[in-house]
């Protein structure tokens, strides 16, 4: 997903893009007629968050993505939210820029711990689930499985000192290539070209991993929701599908590039059937 986002003020976003040209946006996916019947056990939710989100998509989703802000930011959003949490920890795990690295275990802990202090301010701690603890390792030269060990090591002691037990999730690009894999939880594969559930059969998922699915629906690429959600529907290791973007960056998300109603729909069917 490493899109160099062009997020206005405060949306900054180390990572989630794809590639260097500017293709226009795709023609808009036809809409599939057929009932959307989902099963037990799936999350629905956007990449990143920014306030007005919270309010503009609570009708469909069961999930926060906690990204782009302060740590006062993040723990407000998530209170308001008050619902299952992905709380993205990258900054406080890796250096920013590019290319990034682990921050050692001082300066990582020391970051981390104010930000699950925030949380706990506002009982934001509550609903965190799972940690994001970087995007697309495999695009960054000085990021290898052990310093993806050390980041997931550093996250769950940080975590159990308030009482956390999250799942650690990692998030990887293009290709075959998913280093430190198997020190995560939650693996996520992303989607702008089309191929990312063919490259799912690769991965070598440990008894406890679960899969989340990215659909690229934002600007340029207006990835078609439905492949994605038959998808989690046949496979039961998937646990979520985060599409990326609803708000918008340099280029429209789904709230208003034409896709809002397909990505609702998909999001309804699933929220429903876990109530």
């Amino acid at each position: 997903m490493r899109l160099l986002l062009a997020l206005a003020a405060c949306l900054l976003l180390s990572g989630c893009g794809s590639s260097n040209d500017n293709p226009p946006p795709r023609p808009l996916p036809p809409v599939d007629s057929q009932p959307l019947i989902s099963r037990k056990g799936l999350y629905f939710g956007y990449f990143g968050s920014d306030d007005a989100q919270v309010d503009e998509t609570h009708d469909h989703v069961n999930l926060l993505f906690a990204a782009w802000g302060t740590d006062e930011q993040l723990a407000a959003r998530i209170a308001k939210a008050a619902m299952p949490t992905i709380l993205d920890v990258s900054d406080c795990l890796f250096t920013p820029g590019m290319p990034r690295k682990y921050r050692g275990d001082e300066d990582a802990e020391r970051l981390l711990d104010a930000r699950m202090l925030a949380c706990t301010r506002t009982n934001a701690d509550d609903y965190i689930e799972v940690l994001y603890l970087i995007d697309e390792p495999e695009r960054e030269s000085n990021v290898g499985s052990d310093q993806i060990a050390m980041g997931a090591t550093c996250a769950r002691r940080v975590a159990a000192r308030y009482a956390l037990s999250p799942a650690i999730h990692i998030c990887y690009g293009d290709g075959n290539d998913y280093r430190g894999a198997k020190f995560v939880d939650w693996i996520g594969v992303n989607d702008y070209d089309g191929d990312a559930l063919s490259r799912i059969d690769s991965i070598a998922l440990q008894e406890h991993q679960r899969l989340v699915l990215y659909p690229g629906g934002a600007d340029p690429w207006r990835n078609d929701p439905r492949p994605f959600y038959d998808y989690a529907q046949a496979n039961p290791k998937v646990i979520g599908i985060v599409p990326f973007l609803w708000v918008r960056y340099a280029k429209a998300g789904i709230r208003d590039n034409g896709m809002a109603d397909q990505y609702r729909a998909i999001g309804k069917a699933i929220t429903k059937e876990q109530t």
